[in-house]
């Protein structure tokens, strides 16, 4: 007898109205990145992807995991092992600070211009690719 058992219906409901809802998210990021895809498509064949773009690229990964996790939510039916919760967890967290460090890296950018030139601060460059000098 597994825990989702023990626990009953609601339990099924409550993970069928969190997959209902990230599934909706999920396909809607899905389509908002065919648009922009098609768009840039549009202007170009080689033109470069735009922050936007990536962004909706990681709100598509976040919305993922999202919907995988929401399966099973709190691993009562054991549907996933361990590592493969962690990794559909990791893929939402990893989407998410995508999306916020993109979206600083640009507010920042835009505090920091002088005129028509936005310059991106040396310090931020370093801290969102990862290292920094010391």
């Amino acid at each position: 007898m597994t825990n989702a058992e023990v626990i009953g219906s609601e339990y099924d409901l409550t993970c069928r109205v969190y997959n209902i809802f990230t599934g909706l998210i999920f396909v809607y990021t899905i389509y908002n990145l065919s648009l922009f895809r098609k768009r840039r498509l549009a202007k170009s064949s080689l033109a470069p992807i735009s922050s936007k773009e990536k962004e909706f690229m990681a709100w598509t990964i976040c919305g993922f995991g999202n919907f995988m996790v929401s399966v099973d939510l709190f691993q009562h039916y054991g549907l996933w092992n361990e590592f493969m919760y962690g990794t559909f967890v990791g893929l939402s967290i990893n989407g998410l600070l995508y999306v916020v460090m993109s979206l600083v890296e640009s507010w920042v950018s835009i505090i920091s211009s002088k005129g028509k030139v936005t310059v991106v601060p040396k310090w931020l460059t370093n801290l969102v690719s990862g290292w920094e000098e010391v």
